[in-house]
């Protein structure tokens, strides 16, 4: 069984034996170990976060990184799954590199081994107003292999649902604050499940239980370990402050003191003899866990784990080598997943029902038809002649003509601005896994809206503009031209939607609506503008 030891990080493969010593694990001889980092580091500027760690994960295992605030747990995961490119070292999986200091990491190769490593993140993000069921069998038909049926997909879906619990909401609403949906315990199972669909090798976990009653993270912690020894699955996870009943599923523990330097990593059987070994007695009051992460919160504490682990790094690492091994299986390459065509279809589906019923969806409609009505008995009449067979005053359809493109474009950039920074993070993610392009993505989303782009603001003139008295062919004129400034505004909501943090995009896009409106014509005659400013005009699309 290989173990851990620190190798020179610019060789291709690792040496290790089964039952040899470190510093005989140390040389060159070659090995195919199952997933492993070496001489791992991380730097943001000047300051570390990971310090020179070496380490391995096995198959069917459950590897716990333990350690306080400011151990750098987040940021050597975030490495490990590919996220983060390492200050030195490198990350490889079954022999080929995921990820190395040195560069050379063939992106062709770095994408194949990213389907084996799946990385459950932190926040639970997913699309509010689907059911657990939805979400799930969306990811697998865009992510599975192309030639699987769908049928088969929505049995995959189903035996994932079944093996971590979560059958009985599998029709329950992901929810959000302001919508009542799943559980928090429930929300994180649904978090794993998404990444465990695609069947990786590697889950790299980011705090599963964060947020979790004890009950609900132990289940958390159960279903983790009991699927990794079923499917042969390397389990890493980052744990703040495990339970005893929790610490007693880990296979393998690794200790960070602050500062990203590791202090610890072995059998977790194994760790109270070694912190005996130190003289690091646990309290009969403390469980082992709690200890530990005490004495990696102390500074002396923490430099005296430093120093034993700097002496029993051999020891520790050859009794973890003699432990039986869990079968593994080879990773090969995999079959390609959905294409463009499929994507778009795919995503365009998943957004028409994320937004059917919902709050957003029904105001829109409802404020379209409010506004038009008051539209239209404000300018009651507007476009008719007078009663002595004066013409219509061209100021009021001036006034109307502006309001109405005004209306037009102010509405969809807000309307977008806020509903779709909501997506970002869900692109972000699903984005990192390679599920589809974003090419597939801004197709589906320009379809999928189109429907709404297009009900209502001609809900709006059909109810405002023969209120008003307004000819037909006028009337189609305006509305023709309104659909284009409504399509106009959503595009460039969209864009500083992702290009500016929300509270600087309120501010950006209020910015560009009063250039716009001010640069159309309707509030200054564009002959009186300077001559150095005759271009700005041309700018405006009001």
């Amino acid at each position: 069984m290989p173990f851990a030891t620190q190798v020179a990080p610019g060789e291709d493969r690792v040496g290790a034996g089964e039952g040899k010593t470190a510093a005989v694990a140390a040389s060159t001889e070659p090995s195919d170990r199952f997933f492993e980092w070496r001489d791992l580091s991380l730097n943001i500027g000047s300051k570390p976060i990971v310090v020179r760690q070496s380490g391995y994960a096995l198959p069917g295992e459950l590897l716990v990184v333990l350690g306080p605030s400011g151990a750098g747990k987040t940021s050597l995961l975030a490495v490990l799954c590919g996220d983060r490119p390492p200050t030195t070292g490198s990350v490889l999986f079954q022999g080929r590199a995921l990820a190395s200091a040195s560069g050379g990491v063939r992106e062709s190769v770095r994408r194949q081994i990213l389907q084996e490593v799946a990385y459950v993140r932190q926040r639970d993000i997913f699309m509010e107003a689907l059911t657990v069921e939805e979400t799930l069998a969306y990811t697998a038909r865009l992510r599975m292999p192309r030639h699987v049926s769908r049928a088969q997909k929505l049995d995959r879906v189903r035996e994932v649902l079944r093996e971590l619990g979560l059958e009985g909401c599998a029709h329950t609403t992901i929810g959000s604050t302001m919508r009542r949906g799943v559980s928090g315990g429930e929300l994180k199972r649904i978090n794993i499940a998404n990444e465990l669909l695609s069947g990786p090798l590697v889950l790299v976990c980011d705090e599963p239980t964060s947020g979790l009653d004890s009950s609900c993270a132990l289940t958390v912690m159960s279903k983790l370990r009991e699927y990794g020894r079923k499917h042969s699955v390397a389990v890493i996870c980052s744990i703040h402050q495990p339970s005893s009943q929790i610490g007693a599923l880990f296979d393998t523990a690794l200790l960070l003191v602050p500062g990203g330097r590791e202090a610890y990593l072995g059998a977790y059987a194994q760790l109270r003899p070694h912190l005996q070994h130190g003289g690091f007695e646990p309290p009969a009051e403390y469980t082992l866990t709690d200890y530990a992460m005490e004495l990696l919160a102390t500074p002396d504490s923490a430099a005296s784990l430093l120093e034993l682990w700097e002496r029993e790094r051999a020891r520790v690492g050859a009794a973890r080598a003699a432990g039986e091994p869990c079968a593994s299986r080879a990773a090969g390459a995999r079959p390609p997943s959905a294409g463009f065509v499929e994507q778009t279809v795919v995503l365009m589906q998943r957004q028409l029902r994320q937004s059917r019923g919902t709050l957003l969806a029904r105001t829109e409609v409802l404020l379209s038809v409010m506004v038009a009505l008051i539209t239209g008995l404000i300018w009651f009449g507007a476009a008719l002649p007078g009663a002595d067979g004066s013409p219509p005053s061209e100021r009021a359809l001036l006034g109307l003509v502006f309001y109405c493109l005004a209306h037009m474009s102010w509405w969809p950039m807000y309307l977008y601005l806020f509903s779709f920074s909501g997506e970002i993070a869900v692109l972000a993610k699903e984005k990192r896994t390679g599920a589809y392009s974003i090419e597939a993505y801004f197709c589906a989303k320009l379809l999928s809206e189109s429907a709404a782009e297009l009900i209502c603001p001609t809900l709006f003139f059909a109810i405002a503009l023969p209120m008003v008295g307004l000819g037909v062919y006028a009337s189609i004129v305006l509305w023709l031209v309104g659909l284009l400034a409504y399509q106009t505004s959503s595009a460039i909501g969209m864009l500083i939607s992702v290009a500016a943090p929300p509270g600087e995009a309120n501010m950006i896009a209020s910015t560009v609506m009063t250039l716009v409106m001010n640069a159309g014509g309707y509030l200054i005659d564009t002959t009186g503008i300077p001559a150095g400013l005759r271009w700005v005009p041309f700018t405006s699309y009001v």
